[in-house]
């Protein structure tokens, strides 16, 4: 059955169509062309023999016989009128056409040059001339001059034949031209959707064939392809991204299993369950944060589209922070400085900013030695606001630096320092959905330095 919706069918009925279309403007175009020279040279031969009779006419007497003057000329009827169209003389008997020759001159009885038409008398297609008779700028009469003209009528018979067999023999072979190039053109596109069919989670290394002609088709194969690696990428990150929290929960989760266990296998005094608690409470809040860090993540890559309908002050925010990091500091005797602007406006979530920054304070007073210095300072420029936040710790290696915004990613200096390693990577994504940006300089031994840029609320 015909699926008349294909993009096949309609390339191929759109392809024939214009075939035809065309062939039948050319094949049309031919023929009047070829009808027009082959009156042209009927029309030539009347004139060249127009002339001589028309002299004569003008020169002798309206009432010669034509009959016996233009003998010679067989099959070619001429009538002689006055001014009126009122037959005269002619050079052969008309019969009952002499009515129609004779009304055909009399409305021809004003012309001043030659005119031409065609007439069938009796059987014979004709093609007449009629020439206006002068006598010193005066009509005296018409010339009409008959030529037989079924040698050209025959011959347009015969070509409108020929170009109509011509035609409707292309129909076949052009509506299998069509199909052959529909075919050879959605090949590409159909094998493209049949791999496409084909595809799931667990093959998404399967490529489709590029056709290298360098067309559409090709760019299409390209864009699936892209497509293929951007999702197997994904598929790759989020395998991950489950092992990894599938990791962190099971530590925990095992530990406080264990411990309660342990507890409940014989009677204790007082203080060992209140050690038991302490402990189970330290591997309950690993959980929390381990899981608020997880829902942070799946917040920053969902669609926020009234996120920057918000406004907040980010200069109180930046002040808070500080205030919090200064009691966050105090244990390891932190020092905590800056400048911070005043009435700087942000637009978004207050605080899904407040927890980005402070993941890179909380990182930076984990990895500054005790007496360290960081400073946090604020300032505007060129319509964004840009937060600098600098410690004195031990840096960042270079080969750690490209990947301390993936998740769970643990630097060489880490293993000694608690963490899921998600705070960096919530922090990027959370500064990323606020269209702001999140730079990195380190140098091992002498310190970090995060640069965050973000738009400030327009006025």
């Amino acid at each position: 059955m015909i699926n008349y919706k294909s993009v096949r069918f309609r390339l191929t009925f759109w392809y024939s169509a214009a075939f035809f279309l065309a062939m039948a403007v050319i094949f049309v175009a031919f023929y009047l062309i070829t009808k027009q020279v082959l009156l042209s040279h009927t029309d030539a031969s009347i004139i060249s023999h127009s002339k001589s009779i028309v002299e004569a006419v003008g020169q002798g007497s309206m009432s010669m016989n034509l009959s016996v003057e233009y003998s010679e000329t067989p099959g070619m009827l001429i009538i002689v009128s006055d001014p009126y169209g009122k037959i005269i003389s002619n050079s052969q008997s008309l019969g009952p056409y002499a009515v129609v020759l004779s009304d055909l001159l009399e409305k021809s009885a004003n012309i001043i040059k030659p005119t031409f038409t065609d007439r069938t008398v009796g059987s014979i297609p004709l093609r007449l001339g009629i020439f206006p008779v002068t006598k010193d700028q005066v009509a005296t009469g018409l010339v009409l001059i008959g030529h037989p003209n079924d040698v050209v009528a025959n011959s347009l018979h015969t070509l409108t034949l020929t170009l109509l067999l011509v035609y409707f023999g292309l129909l076949i072979p052009t509506i299998c031209g069509g199909l052959l190039l529909a075919r050879g053109a959605m090949a590409p596109i159909i094998e493209t959707s049949n791999k496409l069919k084909k595809l799931s989670s667990r093959n998404l290394q399967e490529r489709v064939q590029s056709s290298g002609t360098g067309d559409e088709v090709e760019e299409l194969t390209d864009t699936f392809n892209n497509l293929l690696d951007r999702l197997s990428q994904a598929f790759d990150r989020e395998r991950q991204f489950i092992g990894d929290v599938a990791h962190e929960l099971k530590t925990p989760i095992s530990t406080l299993r264990s411990e309660i266990e342990v507890s409940l296998s014989r009677d204790r005094p007082k203080d060992e369950y209140k050690k038991v608690l302490a402990g189970t409470l330290v591997d309950v809040d690993k959980l929390t944060n381990t899981l608020k860090n997880v829902l942070d993540l799946a917040w920053s890559e969902a669609d926020h589209p009234a996120l920057y309908r918000e406004s907040y002050d980010l200069s109180e925010l930046i002040i808070e922070l500080k205030d919090l990091v200064i009691k966050m500091g105090e244990r390891k005797n932190i020092t905590i400085s800056g400048t911070i602007e005043k009435d700087i406006m942000g637009a978004g979530k207050r605080e899904k900013i407040f927890r980005a920054l402070l993941n890179i304070l909380d990182n930076a007073i984990k990895f500054s030695p005790v007496g360290g210095k960081i400073t946090l300072s604020l300032k505007s420029a060129d319509q964004n606001a840009v937060i600098k936040i600098r410690d004195t710790g031990s840096g960042i290696a270079p080969v750690d630096l490209p990947h301390i915004f993936e998740r769970f990613y643990r630097g060489s200096k880490t293993a000694k320092v608690l963490g899921s390693g998600l705070g960096l990577a919530i922090a990027s994504s959370i500064i990323s959905i606020h269209q702001g940006t999140i730079n990195v300089e380190s140098e091992p031994g002498k310190g970090t330095t995060f640069t965050v840029t973000l738009p400030m609320k327009a006025s």
